[in-house]
C-alpha cells in the first residue's frame, strides 16, 4: 500500500477556516443522500480520504462534532479529506438491506456514496491507495457493505458495532432484520465470505483490511454479530479464525488479530466488556486511526488558527500577571501542592478501568488534588436504562478520590452525546422530562459531595455562535436554563458550570455565543456559577495569547472559570506554561484539569498531549507547569479547595417543563456533612480552629480544619484535639501531625505558619472510623 512520506507537502486551501461543508451535484445519487465534506486548512499533496458514516437518527454534523471528532482533529494534523454521507429517509438509517444496495452498482445508498468518493478523489488529488471507510451502528453496517462491494476502492475499514455484510438483507421491503440484529443469523465462515463475494461477482482481487469493534452487552445489534463479522472477514482474507495474537490494550478490551500480529493485520477485532450500543468511547478512534493508516502524514507547519468574525467585544480588565517570586515557603514538588499555594487545584481525568494500574494510580495520587470521571458519570454510564441508575463505576472513582484526600468534579449531566439508546429515541416533552429526572437522580446520589458539576456540556455550534442542533435543543430553547435551575434545586451547595470546547479564543463566534448566554443568565438570576474551558489545543484549534482575555472576561461576569479538559498536541512546554500563567493571572480561575494521566491514557494518545509519557515519566511540559504554579503568589487565606456554598442570590424556582417535575427520591443517602464545631473567640495574638466533615463513606471520612488568626499576626500554630471514639488519621496534608491514641496534635508546615491578623489557612485529612467533630484548641507562636 502506498504511504505518503512524513515530509509530504501540505497545500493551503484558499477558503476560510476549515469547517463541515455541504456539497451538491456530486454525481449519481439514486437515494437522495446529502454529501458533506471536511477539508482541513492544510491538505497533503496526495491526501488520504476517509468516508465517515453515521448511525440511525444521526446526521453528518452530529458525527462530525461527536463520535468522530478525533478523525477531524487527525485530518487537521495529517492533511486528509473526510466525506460525511447523510441519509435522508425516515429514521436516517442507511440502506444495507435492499437487493439494490447489496450489489455493486445496483443503486441506492452505496452508489450515492461512491459518487461522493469519486468527487473527492478528482477534486482533491486523493491518493487512490489510501481510501478508507469507518462507521457507527448503521454506518458500521454500511462500512462492511462498501468494503465488500468496492474492495478495489477501499484500503481498510473500521466498523463500530456492525453486522456482517449482507446480514441485514430483506426481500419484503422492510428496513429492519430482527433475526440479524438479535444475533441469530449464524453461518459458517465460508457462507459469510461467499455472501460478501456475491456482492461483486467475478472479483478475484484482495479485500480491505478490517477492524471490528463491539460491546459485549450490546442488545441493539447483539454481540454474536461480532463473531460473525470476524468469520466473514477472515474468510475473505483467507486467514485462520484462530487469532495470531490476543492482548488487552485497555482495561476491559480484548483485541484479537488474525493473519498476523502486526499493527495492521488483515483483520482485527476488539470487544469491550460490559459496553452496550455506545461505541466509540473516548480514545477508541486513535486506535482506528493507527489501524487504518491515517497517521502517516505530518503537516510541515501547524494549521493557522481560525479567525471567525468576532462579535462585539465586551469590556474586560485582565488581572495582572502573578508575581514571579513567591512570598512563602519552599517550592512544592507536585502539581496539586503547587497549585494549592495560590488557592487553586490541579486535577486529572480518571478512568475506573485503570484503577488497578499501580503506575497510573501512583502518579494520579501523588500529583493531583481534583478528580474528574472520564466517562463514568456521563448519561449512558449512570442511567443505562430509563429510571434505573447505576453508579458502580462512578462510585469507584469517587471513593478512590476521597479516600486519597481529593475532591471530585462532576461531569456531565446534560449532553447531546453519549446518551443511552433509550434517551436518543425520545423527543419533545418526554425527553425534557427525562433530562430533568436524570439531573435529579444523579445529583441526589452525590448531594453535598461534589463541589462543581458540569450541568450542560457542548451545547453551542462550532462555527456560528448559535445553539448546536441536538435532540435536547429541539425540546425548546430554554432547555439549558431548565437544566441549571433543576440542578440548583437538586443540590444547592454545588457550583453549577457550563462546559465546552473551542471557547478559548476570544475572537471566535462560539466563544461570544457562550459569553452572551452566561451574561444573560447572570442578568436574569439563572443559577450559573462557573464556566469550563475544555482547552483541547491542537493545530486546528491552537492556543492564542488572547486566552487570558477570555478567562478574565468570563470572570468579570461574576462566575468562576476552570480549565477542565486540558491537553496540548505535542505537549509544548511553552504552551502549557502560558496556559497555566493565564489562569494564575485571573483570581477567579479556580483550577486546571488535564484530560488524562499519561499520554497512553489520553483520548488522543497519538498526539502525545499530556504531562507524562506512556511510561509515566515526567515530560518537559510537566516541569514548565510545576515551575509556573510555584511562581504564583501563595495564598494563606482561602482553602486550596474550599467547600462550596450556595449562590448568595436567591434561587428562582425551576421553570415549568412540559410536564410537572417530580422530585427524584434520593438513592441511599450519603452521610451528611457534620456541622462545624463551635468557633471559640480568638484572643489577641492567639488563634482558633474549626473542623468540618467534608466527605464520608463506610469505614472512613475526610475532614477539613480551618485555623484562624486573632487580631494580631502569628508566626506559627498548633491545633490539638482528642477523639471520643476510635478514628485514626490515614493521610494529612497542609500540616505536620504528632500524637498517639485518641490525642492528636497538628502544627503548621513551614510555608503556612505565618498568618496575618484575622487571616486563615486550612489543613485536611482522611481517617478510618466514623466522622467526629471534636473540640479543638489552637495555640499560636
Amino acid at each position: 500500500m502506498p504511504v505518503v512520506a512524513a515530509t509530504t507537502l501540505l497545500v493551503t486551501q484558499p477558503a476560510a477556516a476549515a469547517s463541515l461543508t455541504r456539497v451538491t451535484n456530486f454525481g449519481n445519487n439514486p437515494s437522495n443522500l446529502n454529501m458533506y465534506i471536511y477539508v482541513p486548512d492544510r491538505v497533503a499533496a496526495r491526501p488520504a480520504l476517509l468516508v465517515a458514516v453515521h448511525y440511525c437518527t444521526g446526521t453528518a454534523s452530529a458525527l462530525y462534532s461527536g463520535y468522530f471528532r478525533d478523525y477531524v482533529t487527525a485530518a487537521d494534523q495529517y492533511g486528509f479529506i473526510i466525506v460525511f454521507p447523510e441519509a435522508t429517509r425516515s429514521g436516517q438509517c442507511f440502506d444495507v438491506y435492499s437487493p439494490q444496495a447489496l450489489r455493486r452498482g445496483g443503486g441506492s445508498d452505496p452508489v450515492g456514496i461512491m459518487s461522493m468518493v469519486d468527487y473527492a478523489k478528482s477534486r482533491y488529488n486523493v491518493d487512490p491507495g489510501r481510501v478508507y471507510v469507518s462507521g457507527v451502528s448503521s454506518g458500521a453496517m454500511m462500512t462492511n457493505v462498501l468494503a465488500a462491494e468496492y474492495p478495489d476502492v477501499f484500503t481498510a475499514g473500521s466498523a463500530f458495532m456492525g453486522v456482517p455484510a449482507g446480514c441485514f438483507a430483506t426481500t419484503d421491503g422492510s428496513t429492519w432484520n430482527s433475526q440479524c440484529s438479535g444475533g441469530q443469523s449464524i453461518k459458517t465462515a465460508q457462507q459469510w465470505g461467499d455472501l460478501a463475494r456475491s456482492m461483486y461477482s467475478g472479483y478475484s482481487g484482495s479485500y480491505p483490511r478490517m477492524q471490528l469493534w463491539h460491546g459485549t452487552n450490546d442488545t441493539t445489534l447483539a454481540y454474536p454479530n461480532f463473531g460473525e463479522e470476524i468469520k466473514q472477514w477472515t474468510n475473505l482474507h483467507g486467514v485462520s479464525q484462530t487469532p495470531a495474537s490476543t492482548d488487552s490494550p485497555s482495561s476491559g478490551w480484548t483485541r484479537t488479530r488474525y493473519g498476523n500480529n502486526g499493527t495492521q493485520p488483515p483483520v482485527e477485532g476488539i470487544s469491550v466488556s460490559g459496553q452496550g450500543h455506545s461505541l466509540p468511547l473516548n480514545g477508541m478512534i486513535s486506535y482506528a486511526i493507527n489501524f487504518l493508516g491515517l497517521n502517516s502524514t505530518t503537516p510541515s507547519s501547524p494549521s493557522p488558527t481560525p479567525t471567525p468574525t468576532p462579535s462585539p467585544t465586551p469590556p474586560n480588565s485582565p488581572s495582572p500577571s502573578p508575581s514571579a517570586t513567591p512570598t512563602g515557603g519552599p517550592p512544592a514538588t507536585t502539581l496539586g501542592a503547587a497549585a494549592a499555594r495560590s488557592g487553586r487545584y490541579f486535577g486529572t481525568a480518571i478512568s475506573a478501568s485503570k484503577l488497578g494500574d499501580s503506575n497510573y494510580t501512583t502518579i494520579a495520587n501523588r500529583e493531583f488534588n481534583m478528580i474528574t470521571a472520564e466517562n463514568e458519570m456521563k448519561i449512558d454510564a449512570t442511567e443505562p436504562n430509563q429510571g434505573q441508575f447505576n453508579f458502580t463505576n462512578a462510585d469507584r472513582i469517587y471513593n478512590w478520590a476521597v479516600q486519597n484526600g481529593k475532591q471530585v468534579r462532576g461531569h456531565t449531566l446534560a449532553w447531546y452525546s453519549q446518551q443511552p439508546g433509550w434517551m436518543q429515541s425520545l423527543s419533545g416533552s418526554a425527553l425534557r422530562q427525562a433530562m430533568i429526572n436524570h439531573i435529579n437522580g444523579v445529583m441526589a446520589h452525590y448531594k453535598g459531595k461534589i463541589p462543581y458539576w458540569d450541568v450542560v456540556n457542548e451545547a453551542f455550534d462550532d462555527s456560528t455562535g448559535g445553539r448546536r442542533d441536538s435532540n435536547l435543543q429541539r425540546t425548546g430553547n430554554d432547555w439549558i436554563e431548565v437544566a441549571f435551575r433543576t440542578a440548583r434545586a437538586a443540590d444547592p451547595a454545588a457550583k453549577l458550570c457550563y462546559n465546552d470546547y473551542n471557547i478559548d479564543n476570544w475572537t471566535w463566534a462560539k466563544t461570544q455565543g457562550v459569553y452572551n448566554m452566561v451574561k444573560d443568565f447572570k442578568s436574569r438570576g439563572v443559577p450559573i456559577d462557573c464556566v469550563g474551558l475544555q482547552g483541547h489545543f491542537n493545530s486546528g484549534s491552537a492556543y492564542n495569547s488572547n486566552f487570558r482575555t477570555t478567562i478574565s472576561s468570563f470572570a468579570a461576569l461574576g462566575v468562576d472559570v476552570a480549565i477542565t479538559e486540558l491537553d496540548v498536541e505535542g505537549a509544548s512546554a511553552t504552551t502549557y506554561a502560558n496556559i497555566v500563567n493565564d489562569c494564575l493571572a485571573v483570581a477567579r480561575c479556580v483550577g486546571i484539569t488535564v484530560w488524562g494521566v499519561r499520554d497512553s491514557d489520553s483520548w488522543r494518545s497519538y498526539q502525545n498531549p499530556l504531562l507524562f509519557d506512556g511510561n509515566g515519566n515526567k515530560k518537559a511540559a510537566y516541569t514548565s507547569v510545576l515551575d509556573a504554579l510555584n511562581a504564583a503568589v501563595p495564598d494563606t487565606s482561602p482553602s486550596p479547595t474550599p467547600p462550596v456554598s450556595p449562590s448568595p442570590s436567591p434561587t428562582p424556582p425551576v421553570s415549568p417543563s412540559p410536564s410537572p417535575t417530580p422530585p427524584v427520591s434520593p438513592s441511599p443517602s450519603p452521610t451528611p456533612p457534620a456541622s462545624p464545631s463551635p468557633s471559640p473567640t480568638p484572643q489577641p495574638g492567639g488563634c482558633s480552629a474549626t473542623i468540618r466533615t467534608v466527605n464520608s463513606w463506610p469505614g472512613g471520612f475526610q475532614s477539613e480544619v480551618r485555623v484562624n488568626a486573632g487580631n494580631s499576626a502569628v508566626s506559627g500554630w498548633t491545633v490539638n484535639w482528642s477523639w471520643s471514639g476510635s478514628p485514626s488519621i490515614t493521610q494529612l496534608w497542609g500540616g505536620l501531625t504528632s500524637g498517639s491514641g485518641s490525642s492528636v496534635s497538628v502544627r503548621n508546615e513551614s510555608w503556612n505558619g505565618t498568618l496575618p491578623a484575622n487571616g486563615s489557612t486550612t489543613f485536611g485529612f482522611t481517617a478510618n472510623g466514623s466522622p467526629e467533630t471534636p473540640t479543638l484548641t489552637c495555640s499560636a507562636s
